[in-house]
Protein backbone atom coordinates (compact mmCIF):
# COMPACT_ATOMS: atom_id res chain seq x y z
CA UNK A 1 0.00 0.00 0.00
CA UNK A 2 1.19 3.51 -0.83
CA UNK A 3 -0.10 6.36 0.68
CA UNK A 4 0.13 9.76 -0.84
CA UNK A 5 -0.64 13.45 0.16
CA UNK A 6 -0.92 16.36 -2.47
CA UNK A 7 2.87 17.20 -2.62
CA UNK A 8 1.68 21.28 -1.84
CA UNK A 9 0.04 20.00 1.38
CA UNK A 10 3.05 17.72 2.07
CA UNK A 11 6.01 20.62 1.56
CA UNK A 12 3.70 22.68 3.25
CA UNK A 13 3.36 20.47 6.21
CA UNK A 14 7.16 19.37 6.37
CA UNK A 15 7.92 23.24 6.05
CA UNK A 16 5.47 23.82 9.32
CA UNK A 17 7.44 21.53 11.03
CA UNK A 18 11.14 22.54 10.10
CA UNK A 19 11.09 25.57 9.37
CA UNK A 20 12.87 27.11 12.32
CA UNK A 21 15.75 24.36 11.86
CA UNK A 22 15.16 25.93 7.51
CA UNK A 23 15.47 29.42 8.64
CA UNK A 24 14.27 30.70 5.45
CA UNK A 25 11.26 31.90 3.49
CA UNK A 26 8.81 29.43 2.51
CA UNK A 27 9.58 30.07 -0.95
CA UNK A 28 13.23 29.73 -0.88
CA UNK A 29 12.72 26.12 0.65
CA UNK A 30 10.07 25.37 -1.93
CA UNK A 31 12.26 25.86 -4.73
CA UNK A 32 14.74 22.90 -2.82
CA UNK A 33 18.24 22.06 -3.34
CA UNK A 34 18.04 19.82 -6.21
CA UNK A 35 21.42 18.32 -5.88
CA UNK A 36 21.74 18.55 -2.35
CA UNK A 37 20.75 17.08 1.07
CA UNK A 38 19.81 19.96 2.75
CA UNK A 39 16.08 19.51 4.13
CA UNK A 40 14.27 16.41 5.28
CA UNK A 41 12.39 16.46 2.42
CA UNK A 42 11.84 19.00 -0.21
CA UNK A 43 9.88 19.09 -3.82
CA UNK A 44 13.13 17.41 -5.54
CA UNK A 45 13.06 13.86 -3.34
CA UNK A 46 9.49 14.09 -3.08
CA UNK A 47 9.59 13.86 -7.06
CA UNK A 48 12.18 11.16 -7.04
CA UNK A 49 10.03 9.40 -4.33
CA UNK A 50 6.90 9.12 -6.47
CA UNK A 51 9.17 8.38 -9.21
CA UNK A 52 10.26 5.22 -7.88
CA UNK A 53 6.56 4.14 -6.69
CA UNK A 54 5.54 5.12 -10.56
CA UNK A 55 8.41 2.72 -11.72
CA UNK A 56 7.06 -0.07 -8.76
CA UNK A 57 3.51 0.11 -9.75
CA UNK A 58 4.29 -0.31 -13.32
CA UNK A 59 6.00 -3.38 -12.98
CA UNK A 60 2.97 -4.50 -10.17
CA UNK A 61 -0.13 -2.75 -10.71
CA UNK A 62 -2.05 -5.39 -8.60
CA UNK A 63 0.36 -5.34 -6.03
CA UNK A 64 0.22 -2.03 -4.85
CA UNK A 65 -2.71 0.37 -3.44
CA UNK A 66 -2.72 3.68 -3.80
CA UNK A 67 -4.52 5.36 -0.99
CA UNK A 68 -4.89 9.08 -1.30
CA UNK A 69 -4.77 10.53 2.09
CA UNK A 70 -7.42 13.47 1.77
CA UNK A 71 -9.82 10.45 0.28
CA UNK A 72 -8.74 8.42 3.72
CA UNK A 73 -9.65 11.94 5.60
CA UNK A 74 -13.27 12.04 3.72
CA UNK A 75 -13.73 8.16 3.84
CA UNK A 76 -11.49 6.75 6.45
CA UNK A 77 -13.48 3.60 7.38
CA UNK A 78 -14.17 2.66 3.45
CA UNK A 79 -10.88 3.24 3.02
CA UNK A 80 -9.50 1.25 5.42
CA UNK A 81 -11.83 -1.65 4.47
CA UNK A 82 -10.30 -1.41 1.18
CA UNK A 83 -6.72 -1.42 2.87
CA UNK A 84 -7.80 -4.26 4.69
CA UNK A 85 -8.98 -6.50 1.70
CA UNK A 86 -6.38 -5.32 -0.18
CA UNK A 87 -3.70 -7.28 3.11
CA UNK A 88 -6.27 -9.71 3.60
CA UNK A 89 -6.81 -8.51 6.95
CA UNK A 90 -10.43 -10.07 8.29
CA UNK A 91 -11.13 -6.98 10.29
CA UNK A 92 -15.07 -6.57 11.02
CA UNK A 93 -16.89 -3.45 10.88
CA UNK A 94 -16.65 -2.61 14.12
CA UNK A 95 -13.31 -2.91 14.21
CA UNK A 96 -12.16 -0.67 11.92
CA UNK A 97 -14.96 1.99 13.38
CA UNK A 98 -13.47 1.44 16.86
CA UNK A 99 -9.75 2.17 15.08
CA UNK A 100 -11.38 5.25 13.34
CA UNK A 101 -12.45 6.28 16.52
CA UNK A 102 -9.30 5.62 18.65
CA UNK A 103 -7.56 8.16 15.90
CA UNK A 104 -8.50 11.68 16.57
CA UNK A 105 -5.98 14.68 15.90
CA UNK A 106 -6.29 15.13 19.39
CA UNK A 107 -5.58 11.33 20.66
CA UNK A 108 -2.64 10.99 18.38
CA UNK A 109 -1.08 14.68 19.70
CA UNK A 110 -1.52 13.28 23.09
CA UNK A 111 0.62 10.60 22.06
CA UNK A 112 3.31 13.28 20.53
CA UNK A 113 7.20 12.09 21.04
CA UNK A 114 7.79 15.10 23.42
CA UNK A 115 11.87 14.94 21.53
CA UNK A 116 10.25 15.36 17.69
CA UNK A 117 10.10 19.18 16.93
CA UNK A 118 6.41 20.36 17.33
CA UNK A 119 4.11 20.06 14.47
CA UNK A 120 4.52 16.10 14.13
CA UNK A 121 0.87 16.10 14.54
CA UNK A 122 -0.91 19.77 13.68
CA UNK A 123 -3.89 20.64 14.52
CA UNK A 124 -5.74 22.82 11.74
CA UNK A 125 -3.90 26.56 12.29
CA UNK A 126 -6.14 29.85 10.93
CA UNK A 127 -3.20 31.32 10.25
CA UNK A 128 -0.43 29.18 8.73
CA UNK A 129 3.14 30.09 9.00
CA UNK A 130 3.52 29.63 5.25
CA UNK A 131 1.75 30.69 1.65
CA UNK A 132 1.66 29.84 -1.73
CA UNK A 133 2.43 32.56 -4.02
CA UNK A 134 1.15 32.10 -7.12
CA UNK A 135 5.07 32.24 -8.56
CA UNK A 136 4.96 29.21 -5.82
CA UNK A 137 2.34 27.59 -7.77
CA UNK A 138 3.31 28.26 -10.76
CA UNK A 139 6.79 26.72 -10.19
CA UNK A 140 5.35 23.27 -8.28
CA UNK A 141 2.84 23.12 -11.39
CA UNK A 142 5.98 23.32 -14.26
CA UNK A 143 8.19 21.02 -11.90
CA UNK A 144 5.20 18.58 -11.88
CA UNK A 145 4.69 18.92 -15.59
CA UNK A 146 8.26 18.47 -16.37
CA UNK A 147 9.72 16.04 -13.77
CA UNK A 148 7.02 13.82 -12.07
CA UNK A 149 6.15 10.71 -14.08
CA UNK A 150 2.49 10.08 -12.22
CA UNK A 151 0.29 12.68 -10.27
CA UNK A 152 -1.48 9.74 -8.96
CA UNK A 153 -5.11 12.23 -9.93
CA UNK A 154 -3.55 15.39 -8.19
CA UNK A 155 -4.31 18.33 -10.73
CA UNK A 156 -0.98 20.66 -9.68
CA UNK A 157 -1.92 22.58 -12.61
CA UNK A 158 -5.22 24.18 -10.50
CA UNK A 159 -3.52 27.11 -10.06
CA UNK A 160 -5.35 27.74 -6.38
CA UNK A 161 -4.48 26.14 -3.41
CA UNK A 162 -7.22 27.06 -0.54
CA UNK A 163 -5.80 24.73 1.66
CA UNK A 164 -2.25 26.65 2.46
CA UNK A 165 -3.38 30.11 2.06
CA UNK A 166 -4.80 32.90 0.27
CA UNK A 167 -2.55 31.87 -3.08
CA UNK A 168 -3.19 36.02 -3.93
CA UNK A 169 -0.65 37.28 -0.99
Amino acid sequence: MLLLRDLRDSLASNYAKWKDRYAESFSTYLRGAPYAKRYNADIWSTVRFLNAWSAVIARNPDRVLVVRYEILQQQTAQTLSQVASHWDLQLEEQDIAHAVASSSKTQMAARDDPGRPAGAVRMDDPEPAFRYSPADLEYVAEVCARYLHNTFGYDYNDGVDTRCGDSSS
